[in-house]
């Protein structure tokens, strides 16, 4: 019975119906796009994240060199490497990153930064994650274009800084740079 008054309803009352009906479907579509552009979003954040930090999971381990100080080694890799892979259940790559800590000294200033040595032939995603900055954005009347390239980090004194960086540091491509850090 009271279907039936509610179908007479909306049958009598077009117009109000055919209104609620289009809110209904625009608030509906509204709905699903943003659920779906935060998805997209959140995915393409969690690839880049893990692309620049080397990954989901990452084998970290420190050397005291002498009681007030620590360095991050890790011995063994080629058997760390091959327990990863055999352990792991999904793994699209396995890369290796040596990490420290140095003073970077450009001919204007200095600053601490943490340092990440790749090997550019095993990094699948790396390079494609990373955009190169046009030299207007870490030089004062820089160009509008991108000055360095990508795959001369596989050439000898190759180095990559973020553009915040080359702003304090005051350089630009082909400036000289002088890293300081403890070795073992």
């Amino acid at each position: 019975m009271f279907v039936l008054i509610a179908f007479r309803n909306l049958v009598q009352a077009r117009r109000r119906t055919l209104l609620l009906g289009l809110a209904l479907a625009a608030v509906t579509a509204m709905f699903v796009l943003l659920l779906a552009l935060s998805a997209g979003i959140g995915e393409t954040m969690i690839r880049s994240a893990t692309t620049l930090a080397s990954g989901h999971v990452n084998i970290g381990g420190f050397f005291k060199s002498r009681s007030s100080s620590a360095a991050p080694v890790i011995g063994d890799v080629p058997a760390l490497r091959a327990l990863v892979e055999e352990k792991l259940e999904g793994v699209e790559h396995v890369v290796d990153r040596a990490r420290g800590f140095a003073r970077v000294v450009s001919p204007e200033t200095s600053m601490q930064v943490g340092l990440t040595g790749i090997d550019v032939g095993e990094e699948v995603g790396l390079l494609r994650t990373l955009r190169l900055a046009q030299e207007s954005e870490y030089v004062e009347g820089g160009r509008e274009e991108v000055v360095g390239r990508s795959d001369a980090l596989d050439e000898d004194r190759g180095a990559l800084i973020f553009a915040a960086q080359a702003r304090r540091l005051g350089i630009k491509v082909g400036d000289p740079l002088t890293i300081i850090a403890e070795t073992l």
